[in-house]
């Protein structure tokens, strides 16, 4: 079978029966003969099943809540070689659909995504909220091209280039290739299909898939942030990617959207950033070292004064000891990440492909780190507090029990314990979720 096009469903009686209606047309006027259309039921309870039924298509009930749940379970039960999908609320047009099978068929790509956003853009006033369309959308997009491009692998022998970021890609018409560049190249505006790592909308929920491609990919996200993790396992994977502009229309007055704007775009935002340890491993060691080092440049200098401007005095050195303990935070966030994936042995070579080897030399020994050795570094970051506090104790009673300035000396003594006392838990915490 060519084409299996998938409507996840949860109370769409509104609208389903003219998208059905819609999505038929569209294939009949595509010349499409090897068809198949499913509606993966997510518990609608207002009739939507029954007019699927009516209509005469597959019905596929999935009792698992969510849609990435119910796209996942009509993927798979999918027949076709390709799958389409979309919502099936009328926002979108079924003959974008056929286009996307058809684009995807003519450049033998992987993944079709359509592109809403754009200049000039295709969306009709109403239908995607101002948050959604200058800042959700947009921002998450760039950070899955910042974080994700240049990991494409694909077929190219073209000549014109497109700078993005610290990558350029050649573009040809039977594919696309991520190329190293020295220095960036001019942008330049981009016409038809898109070359992976350049796409614009990363929430369009217009798609087509190669159904082999996919099965791959092993998505297993049940809510909103689905579409994020297709797009984000297609690019580890090399898959070849086109995007092409479609339209998106007004959904039916009086109709209860389904996207929660805060909590699924935290969910999107926390689940790209979790696809990325070395965000938070990286980043978190050079906030933590560069902190680290002015605390030492501020103890052993001591108050310094440039153009009637004192620097590293106790504010300053209070302020790097804060940023210092929440880089320790952030790099054991990353640490933990890579725990993770490193024991997500049911993803076969997706757990190998995002798991450790990607950690820096000493996150591998850390997270490997022996337990008795894990001890030892517990009982010397106590045994380091407890020698800190005989200490001031004895200065303070040297000095009768009044007032002791030894606050220079204590912050720089403190820092320095804060750091050790938050790596150790962090380590213990990656630790703990070993077991």
């Amino acid at each position: 079978m060519q084409l299996s096009i998938v409507f996840p469903c949860l109370n769409e009686a509104a609208s389903l029966g003219q998208c059905l209606d819609e999505a038929k047309d569209a294939v009949r006027a595509a010349g499409i003969t090897e068809v198949e259309i499913i509606v993966a039921d997510n518990g609608s309870d207002d009739g939507s099943r029954q007019i699927a039924e009516g209509a005469g298509v597959r019905v596929i009930d999935v009792r698992e809540r969510g849609y990435g749940a119910a796209l996942r379970k009509g993927i798979g039960e999918a027949r076709g070689n390709y799958v389409a999908f979309a919502d099936c609320d009328g926002t979108y047009d079924c003959h974008d659909l056929v286009r996307l099978f058809q684009t995807a068929i003519e450049h033998d790509a992987d993944l079709a995504i359509g592109a809403r956003l754009g200049k000039p853009d295709r969306i009709a006033p109403g239908a995607m909220p101002a948050m959604h369309r200058h800042l959700g959308t947009p921002v998450l997009t760039w950070l899955i091209r910042f974080l994700f491009s240049g990991k494409m692998e694909a077929r190219s022998c073209g000549e014109r280039r497109v700078g993005i970021e610290r990558r350029c890609l050649r573009i040809s018409a039977d594919g696309y290739r991520s190329v190293p560049t020295k220095r960036p190249l001019i942008w330049e505006s981009l016409f038809g299909s898109r070359p992976n790592g350049a796409l614009s909308d990363c929430n369009c929920g217009a798609r087509c898939v190669r159904k082999e491609a996919y099965e791959s990919w092993c998505l297993r996200s049940n809510g909103m942030e689905f579409a994020s993790e297709m797009l984000i396992e297609a690019l580890r994977q090399g898959s070849r990617i086109v995007e092409i502009p479609i339209s998106l229309r007004k959904a039916a007055d009086g109709r209860i959207a389904h996207l929660h704007t805060w909590r699924d775009g935290m969910r999107h935002l926390l689940f790209i950033l979790a696809q990325e340890p070395r965000v938070f491993e990286r980043s978190g060691l050079a906030i933590t070292a560069t902190a680290s080092m002015g605390q030492v440049a501020a103890w052993a200098l001591g108050p310094i004064t440039i153009a009637q401007i004192e620097f590293l005095h106790w504010h300053s050195q209070l302020l790097l000891m804060m940023v210092a303990v929440l880089g320790a935070h952030g790099y054991f966030i990353g640490l933990a990440l890579f725990s993770r994936e490193s024991r997500n042995l049911e993803s076969g070579t997706r757990a190998k492909r995002n798991g450790r080897s990607k950690a820096l030399r000493v996150s591998r020994q850390l997270i490997d780190l022996r337990e008795d050795r894990l001890l030892l570094a517990a009982v010397l970051t106590t045994a380091a507090a407890v020698g800190t506090l005989a200490w001031l104790v004895a200065i303070w009673s040297g000095a009768g029990f009044h007032g002791i300035s030894e606050m220079q000396s204590l912050l720089g003594v403190v820092h320095f314990l804060l750091v050790a006392g938050t790596l150790l838990a962090g380590l213990l915490g990656v630790h703990l979720l070993k077991q």
